[in-house]
């Protein structure tokens, strides 16, 4: 697969014999060595978390030597073949542990198993009502505004579905992602597929405070200086990587368990100055009310306005708090998670709508077919 033009971050062209992955600095070597050595979900030694900080941005393509390293310690890679419906967007590979492997990278593990057992000729076109709305997205990722390519935002990156599937239709993307050990399965899945000059992959914390955080491989919360991982603002990152110098941000997802309101707060700067033009969040309505309305709360504040993309044909308003609306959906079971997909155009809201909805219609069709 031919790579996309690149403007986010450059690397020396290089021409591989063999599908290779790696660390970027003799820091990295270490660290790296020492993190294949944890069967657990990823968490850092108090040793690594000197390295992690040093070298959290990652963009270099990886060596042989650490591709061997990694199937050492995670058995002989599976991968997944995966895309997106719209027409500009290209089919992508993503990279996963050896099937011998006991230990957890993730705890979405279990979705990621039953995608590979689908077998490598499998294409997962996400039919989902959350992947009806990105795709309305990922359809924007060539257009260029004032010779701006598009970048998405991806908070809670996980394996790193999003920022591949960005890459694959056209746009450049930031992985923000504190679990290294998937921070090095995505580098793996983005070096395969020539998009490791399209994706900027942070291994920290996205919140609404910079400093040290403590992760336990699923969930992040403030720490002391002794913390594990370290915690940014969306806004501040941003401005530090002057990514707003070549790019606009056409997307913002975050999917960060419970901690959304904190991500959201760190946006603000960019939201208030509508600086972004989609921003989703995942609002778990039951368990983390507090936290869904907080984000909700913030994000109408800044003048967007926001739909559920599973209840396209709903109409959830920024006059009323976000637990009227869970009260119209009846009987919403467990932590009742929706995605809340939010424009600040509101004709963008209504095109997505109409997306969803006709994208929804045409599946049933072929369904009955």
């Amino acid at each position: 697969m031919t790579p996309h033009a690149c403007s986010l971050i450059c690397s020396p062209t290089w021409h591989p014999q063999a599908v290779v992955v790696g660390p970027y600095s003799l820091m990295g070597v270490v660290w790296l060595v020492l993190l294949l050595g944890v069967p657990t979900l990823g968490l850092p030694t108090r040793t690594e978390q000197a390295a992690v900080a040093a070298s959290s941005d990652i963009h270099v393509k990886f060596s042989k030597n650490a591709f061997r390293a990694l199937e050492t310690h995670m058995g002989p890679l599976r991968e997944a073949r995966l895309s997106l419906a719209p027409d500009n967007c290209s089919p992508f590979r993503m990279q996963f542990k050896g099937k011998g492997y006991r230990g957890k990278v993730t705890w979405n593990d279990n979705i990621w198993e039953r995608v590979i057992a689908r077998g490598p000729g499998f294409v997962w076109e996400f039919p989902v009502e959350e992947g009806y709305a990105v795709n309305h997205i990922m359809e924007q990722c060539g257009e260029r505004q004032g010779g701006k390519r598009a970048l998405v935002l991806d908070g809670g990156a996980n394996m790193g579905f999003f920022s591949l599937a960005a890459a694959s239709c056209g746009c450049d993307a930031v992985s923000y992602e504190p679990n290294p050990v998937c921070q090095q399965f995505i580098g793996a899945s983005a070096t395969i597929n020539g998009f490791e000059s399209n994706i900027l992959r942070r291994i920290v914390a996205i919140t609404d405070k910079r400093g040290p955080v403590n992760f336990d491989g699923w969930h992040t919360r403030a720490g002391g200086a002794d913390s594990e991982l370290p915690g940014v603002r969306v806004d501040e990152d941003v401005a530090e990587h002057h990514l707003e110098a070549d790019h606009y941000i056409l997307y913002f997802k975050v999917d960060i368990q419970g901690s959304e309101h904190d991500a959201i707060e760190g946006a603000s700067a960019l939201l208030e100055t509508r600086s972004i033009e989609y921003v989703a969040f995942e609002a778990q309505l039951n368990t983390q009310a507090g936290s869904a309305q907080a984000a909700f709360k913030k994000i109408c504040a800044a003048g967007y306005e926001c739909l559920d993309v599973s209840n396209p044909t709903a109409k959830i308003s920024c006059q009323d708090p976000l637990q009227a609306y869970t009260a119209t959906l009846g009987r919403c079971a467990g932590q009742c998670e929706r995605y809340v997909m939010c424009a600040h155009v509101p004709a963008k809201v209504e095109s997505m709508r109409r997306s969803i909805i006709g994208q929804l219609r045409k599946a049933a069709a072929s369904s009955r077919e």
